[in-house]
């Protein structure tokens, strides 16, 4: 009988699922203790992002924007959070139009504005709540 060895792949895919209950650990933990510190919710939200758990990721940055409802970049990390769920989509462009109004200079304004105009004139059904708007991001 001979020992298998794992190979690099099963090595790193074990670790991703230790990490994966680490950080879901830490989520239930930082939420049971009503974590307030914003650095480390969006720090467990940015872990989430990368392994594409965008609904952990979504509740951890919006507890976050709970509590600096003025950080435009969390607003559009949650925005990124919500457009990669399903049925989300408007969720998503609510954060962006949050972002846009508290986005600090004219280059992170342009950004968002770029986002939220492909999402608005991607969806025609949204109707004309978004026409002002588009018109006011139109010109950035």
């Amino acid at each position: 009988f001979f020992f298998k060895q794992k190979t690099a792949y099963e090595i790193l895919s074990g670790l991703v699922g230790s990490e994966m209950c680490i950080r879901d650990r830490t989520l239930k933990e930082a939420f049971r203790l009503n974590l307030q510190n914003v650095e480390i919710l969006e720090e467990i939200a940015d872990n989430y992002f990368n392994i594409e758990e965008w609904k952990k990721a979504a509740e951890c940055l919006q507890r976050a924007v709970n509590f600096e409802p003025t950080n435009g970049d969390l607003w559009v990390k949650l925005g990124d959070a919500y457009l990669n769920l399903e049925g989300y989509k408007q969720s998503a462009i609510e954060c962006y139009e949050k972002a846009f109004q508290h986005a600090e200079g004219d280059t992170n304004k342009g950004k968002i504005a770029i986002t939220l105009n492909d999402l608005l004139s991607s969806d025609q059904a949204l109707g004309a709540k978004y026409t002002e708007l588009l018109a006011n991001l139109q010109s950035f």
